[in-house]
C-alpha cells in the first residue's frame, strides 16, 4: 500500500457507487493532514466536508462548513444556522425567505446548494 501525505494530493475526483460526482481537495483552512470534500465551489462562498474517525468508537464524524472570503461558518446542531447563514448573506436580504424554508435537521445537499448558487448569483 502506497500512502501520499494530504498536502501533495491536490485534488481528485471521482463518481461514487451512486453515480454521483466527489470531488475531495487539500483545503489547509479546514484540514492540513486531510483532503475535505469540496460540496460547492461558487466565486463568493464555499462548502466542503470534512470527514474525521471518531477516537472512540471509529465511527465518521462529518463537519460541514461554509468559507467566504477568511470567514469559516460551520454548520452544526449547536449552531442556528438560519441566524448565521443571514449574517453570512446579509448582502442578499432578498434570500431570507429560502434560507426560512430549509430544514436543518435534516438538511438536503441540493437545498443548500440551490440557495448558495442564488448568493452566487
Amino acid at each position: 500500500m502506497v500512502k501520499y501525505p494530504a498536502p501533495e494530493i491536490q485534488k481528485i475526483e471521482f463518481t461514487d457507487l451512486k453515480n454521483k460526482p466527489r470531488t475531495f481537495i487539500y483545503f489547509p483552512s479546514e484540514s492540513t493532514k486531510t483532503l475535505v470534500e469540496l460540496v460547492y465551489d461558487g466565486k463568493k462562498i464555499k462548502w466542503v466536508k470534512a470527514y474525521r474517525r471518531h477516537g472512540y468508537d471509529g465511527s465518521t464524524l462529518v463537519s460541514d462548513v461554509l468559507f467566504k472570503g477568511d470567514i469559516r461558518q460551520p454548520l452544526s446542531i449547536l449552531v442556528n444556522n438560519r441566524k448565521k447563514l443571514k449574517q453570512l448573506m446579509v448582502e442578499k436580504p432578498e434570500l431570507e425567505p429560502l434560507i426560512e424554508n430549509i430544514n436543518y435537521n435534516r438538511l438536503k445537499e441540493q437545498d443548500l446548494i440551490d440557495l448558495l448558487k442564488k448568493y452566487d448569483e
